[in-house]
């Protein structure tokens, strides 16, 4: 996804795709520490990640995808200003 409104009830949907395995996130205002905490939790099979130029997440919001990338094996996640 890229510089497309998206609402909150958007992204929530985003986190019921159990069986994706990569996301790009770039410029989507409406991402925030809340959805990577959402996509850590529940997306599960996701191993490669790219977040950028995403204003909503700060380092709490990384950090809440830690727990799950350190279970996972041959994570990609992907961070750009």
């Amino acid at each position: 996804l890229e510089e497309i409104p998206v609402t909150k009830e958007g992204l929530a949907q985003l986190t019921e795709l159990k069986e994706m395995n990569q996301c790009s996130l770039t410029s989507i205002e409406g991402v925030d520490d809340e959805t990577l905490g959402a996509i850590s939790e529940k997306c599960k099979n996701l191993v490669k990640l790219t977040v950028a130029k995403c204003k909503g997440v700060t380092d709490a919001g990384l950090l809440l995808l830690s727990p799950a990338l350190t279970v996972r094996h041959n994570h990609t996640l992907t961070l750009h200003n």
